[in-house]
């Protein structure tokens, strides 16, 4: 695993990698900014909670946008298993809001 290092760039073992107290050490910053971005999934909906006055927004627009973003377009390729396999395999349905 591979993280920027001021010498360029600093190559870790992986088991070393899973300590958060490495990774901060190697990265400067806090692990959470380093590693949500890969998530792609907003900070809003895994319950973090913002640092400064303006917080992360609404929570539902948050959960449509990553819906329409990334949930959608995952669930419409895995239903494409069932053709592969002549059966319903896998099924989904739309995210939906309760209020």
């Amino acid at each position: 695993m591979a993280f920027g290092h001021a010498s360029g760039t600093h190559v870790s073992q992986i088991d070393l990698a899973a300590d958060a107290k490495h990774v901060v050490a190697i990265v400067g910053q806090d692990v959470q900014a380093v590693v949500l971005p890969f998530l792609r999934i907003p900070p809003q909906l895994m319950g973090n909670v913002s640092h400064n006055a303006g917080g992360f927004g609404s929570i539902r627009e948050a959960a449509a946008g990553w819906a329409a973003d990334e949930l959608e377009p995952l669930q419409a390729r895995m239903v494409k298993i069932n053709g592969w396999v002549d059966d319903e395999v896998i099924a989904s349905t739309p995210m939906r809001f309760l209020h």
